[in-house]
């Protein structure tokens, strides 16, 4: 059990920087705009969090 918590924390772990990168790749590249950025990131991030509850 203990090895599969960690395997899921893991794989959430890079879902998350996967998604981070996605969003400033394709996202930014097209309209820069750093402050809008980080919350969508941050908004990602919350409800990966809140998913995985």
């Amino acid at each position: 059990m203990q090895l599969l918590a960690a395997c899921r924390g893991a794989v959430n772990s890079l879902l998350a920087e996967v998604v981070k990168d996605h969003i400033r790749e394709h996202l930014v590249a097209r309209r820069p705009r750093a402050a809008a950025t980080d919350e969508l990131i941050d908004v990602a991030h919350s409800s990966s969090e809140t998913a995985s509850e």
